[in-house]
């Protein structure tokens, strides 16, 4: 896998648990993997 792809896949894992903090559900592709995720802050964008 390329390193943009690999880029573009962390982004889109993001991007879809963003989306389960504002949406009050879960999404099954991200099951196994939401403990290694975390949101962009203010002061680490």
């Amino acid at each position: 896998m390329s390193d943009l792809k690999a880029r573009k896949l962390r982004w889109a894992e993001r991007l879809l648990y963003w989306l389960e903090t504002r949406r009050k559900e879960q999404f099954p592709v991200l099951d196994g993997r939401r403990k290694n995720l975390t949101l962009p802050t203010a002061d680490r964008r």
